[in-house]
């Protein structure tokens, strides 16, 4: 599926993040990393048309605590509100789930996961 120059591959198979990053990275792509809203919504409405709770986000913790998405290191600007201010320090990464919450979680925790590239 594609939207504003990107791919999106939805995966049926439940990975770690480590896992799911690699099979994304396989494609040619990264995990997920929604930056505005237009891309959430567009995103959210995919989410509703499969069967999952959660995705994974290409969101990490890094050695400071802050969220930074895996291709630039950035911290999130769009919807980090929905993370939560007291954090859990064994969840450092991040999953969307079909609620549309950004919330933490185990890396390790076996959770389906979007690929996304440049089309």
């Amino acid at each position: 599926m594609e939207h504003k120059g990107f791919c999106y591959f939805f995966s049926e198979e439940k990975l770690s993040m480590e896992n799911a990053t690699k099979k994304c990275q396989e494609l040619d792509g990264h995990l997920l990393e929604i930056r505005d809203f237009e891309e959430n919504t567009y995103v959210n409405q995919l989410i509703m048309t499969k069967t999952v709770e959660s995705l994974w986000l290409g969101l990490k913790k890094d050695e400071q605590g802050d969220y930074i998405f895996d291709t630039d290191r950035r911290k999130p600007v769009y919807n980090k509100g929905t993370l939560p201010d007291i954090q859990d320090p064994e969840k450092e990464c991040v999953k969307v789930t079909e609620d549309k919450q950004w919330l933490e979680e185990k890396c390790d925790m076996l959770l389906n996961y979007v690929c996304q590239k440049h089309g």
